[in-house]
């Protein structure tokens, strides 16, 4: 993991510079974190069971799924995608799809324990569907 240098004292603006110093996989790891913090301090009740909740809810599609994915989608837009990367497209959108689903079930299950409509839940974290339309 990198060593971020910073001062002692950093505003939000220089803490965002610092991270830049972080790749990829380390910036994420670091907004997952920011994120559970977040949500923590906006419910500073959490049981368990939320808060693993949340972390699941928060942890998106890891890059080793998606580089992939958008790769084969660029090529099926190029009108280039050989049978083989269709297979591997479809395969790919499979586990995205999964992911996808697994996260709604959080989320229903969130909205569930808290007693609220799921689109509240959804409001209240920031969530919005997304229109592929």
């Amino acid at each position: 993991m990198s060593t971020i240098r910073v001062q002692a004292t950093l505003s939000a603006k220089e803490l965002v510079k610092a991270t830049q110093q972080l790749d990829n996989s380390e910036l994420k790891e670091l907004m997952q974190q920011i994120s559970a913090l977040y949500a923590q301090r906006q419910t500073p009740h959490l049981s368990e069971k939320e808060a693993a909740l949340l972390q699941k809810i928060n942890q998106g599609i890891p890059l080793s799924l998606w580089q992939p994915y958008k790769a084969v989608v660029a090529k099926r837009e190029a009108g280039s995608l050989t049978p083989a990367e269709h297979s591997e497209l479809i395969h790919l959108s499979d586990q995205i799809e999964q992911l996808h689903a697994e996260r709604v079930g959080c989320l229903v299950e969130l909205a569930q324990l808290r007693n609220v409509p799921l689109s509240d839940l959804m409001d209240d974290l920031g969530i919005h569907p997304l229109n592929h339309a």
